[in-house]
């Protein structure tokens, strides 16, 4: 249940925010040791997606 709610809570605070905004908050962000982080993956989905969407 807590990976909803920091799902919803994540929506809430990128939103109205440019996909450059939410990259550049969130692309740095680590998780203990790992190489990579939950919204560090999100962030290549949503800058995919958005210049996917760009072409």
């Amino acid at each position: 249940m807590a990976a909803l709610g920091n799902s919803i809570a994540v929506a809430r605070l990128v939103k109205g925010r440019k996909v450059n905004e939410v990259y550049e908050l969130l692309k740095d962000v680590k998780c203990g040791l790992k190489d990579t982080s939950c919204s560090q993956e999100m962030v290549k989905a949503i800058k995919k997606a958005y210049d996917e969407e760009e072409k």
